[in-house]
């Protein structure tokens, strides 16, 4: 970008060196207009060849350093070792367990300190607080992205560590805020190339995920999803992909601020109906708004990785200084 002002600069010097050449040689009788007119012409040719030439070496300059930081990362030796103990569910043992857990990303300041929690299968947690203040590193650990400096974790019962991580994340529903589409058809893109995922569970999902858009679509289930998603609106895109993770009746479902772009209503009966045909699994809902919580079993009320309060909705308005500020803030709470 700093050397096209360049480039444009040379060019236009070098036409205008031309014109004046060239009016000099006609005023004098020395050339005629057809031929200054031919050599602009293919002045101008070269000159944009000269340009493309350059754009090519631009970017090819920058290929190469993009591809040397691929290399650099492909070469980086992962310090998560994968378990290999076979998954067994037990329902009788609590489906996640955080005991004690505190984790940095650098292994300095901890971005989680001290992490507590339980809930048995079917449960519902609710993790609320402000941006950067942990929410998401909580649910990192879960996937196993990283690995805790300290404490345990336990998933399905088995400490996580021993557990194989594409097993692991089989079992677990996955929505994050960003995330992304595929330029495919709608079925495709719910049932993400799962061959165990029919079409009768792809309607469900779309019913569970308020995805009623689908039917009117001119192709429905066959209509063409764009690249990133950019011919549906983000709340459509949200829902196709709790769509998505519900599909396959996970046993952990994990949604990280992924309604909101729903309406307060929308995402109420997207509430219900995932309590009415989830009910035997786990449930994780990270969000900005109360509502979204608020029927939660538990709810951790998260600041600068710590958990300041825990509690069920009515506990929390009661007694979390912290919890009360967000309900008085958050008006549309009473519409939840």
């Amino acid at each position: 970008n700093k050397i096209r002002p360049f480039i444009s600069l040379i060019m236009n010097i070098g036409l205008i060196v031309v014109l004046i050449f060239g009016a000099y040689r006609v005023a004098n009788g020395y050339t005629k207009v057809g031929q200054i007119l031919a050599l602009i012409t293919y002045f101008t040719l070269i000159l944009n060849s000269t340009a493309s030439l350059t754009r090519i070496f631009i970017r090819m300059s920058r290929a190469g350093a993009s591809a040397g930081r691929i290399v650099e990362v492909l070469k980086l030796e992962t310090t998560i070792v994968d378990g290999n103990k076979p998954l067994e569910i037990n329902p009788s043992l609590p489906h996640l367990e955080f005991d004690n857990v505190t984790f940095s990303y650098h292994g300095k300041e901890s971005h989680l300190e001290n992490i507590s929690f339980k809930l048995s299968r079917g449960q519902t947690l609710g993790i609320i607080g402000a941006t950067g203040s942990g929410k998401t590193t909580i649910i990192n650990l879960i996937m196993r992205f990283y690995d805790p400096q300290q404490g345990t974790i336990k998933v399905f019962g088995e400490d996580i560590k021993t557990l194989k991580r594409d097993e692991l994340r089989r079992h677990i529903g996955l929505v994050l805020q960003n995330d992304s589409v595929f330029s495919d058809t709608i079925h495709e893109n719910i049932s993400f190339s799962r061959p165990h995922v029919d079409l009768n569970q792809v309607k469900l999902a779309k019913e569970i995920a308020q995805a009623d858009f689908i039917d009117q679509m001119p192709e429905q289930y066959d209509h063409e999803i764009a690249q990133r998603g950019t011919n549906i609106s983000g709340g459509q895109r949200q829902r196709l992909l709790i769509a998505r993770a519900v599909a396959s009746n996970p046993e952990l479902l994990i949604l990280d601020d992924a309604s909101s772009a729903l309406d307060y209503q929308t995402d109420k009966n997207l509430r219900f109906a995932i309590a009415k045909h989830l009910k035997n699994t786990t449930k994780i809902i990270v969000a900005q708004r109360i509502s979204s919580i608020k029927d939660a079993d538990l709810i951790l009320v998260i600041d600068n990785g710590r958990i300041i309060n825990q509690g069920t909705h009515d506990e929390l308005a009661k007694s979390s200084e912290i919890y009360q500020i967000l309900v008085k803030h958050q008006l549309g709470e009473g519409l939840a």
